[in-house]
């Protein structure tokens, strides 16, 4: 790994947490799991995108790779209240045209 692969990794970490706080937060306002997950899309943090129940985002890692991530997130009321789905580096590619 590089420092920015480790960077990458620690920033993903403090990602997670994140969103584990704005779910508990929205947990406690929340009057059922419909609710609860229109809260959540309120209030997730400006990296992330949510598609259903997942929660997907993507940082760099340094030499033309990124950090893909993403989380799905329990019914209303479930602990955890997220767990990880992906957490894989991959490297981008550009198109390349014959």
């Amino acid at each position: 790994f590089t420092v920015q692969e480790y960077a990458a990794s620690v920033r993903s970490e403090e990602m997670f947490a994140a969103l584990d706080a704005a779910l508990a937060n929205c947990a406690r306002t929340a009057a059922d799991d419909a609710g609860y997950l229109q809260l959540v899309e309120q209030n997730l943090p400006e990296e992330m995108a949510l598609d259903g129940r997942n929660v997907y985002w993507t940082l760099p890692a340094g030499d033309g790779r990124e950090l893909s991530c993403a989380a799905e997130i329990a019914p209303l009321g479930e602990f955890p209240r997220c767990h990880w789905m992906e957490h894989s580096y991959y490297a981008q590619t550009e198109d390349i045209f014959f």
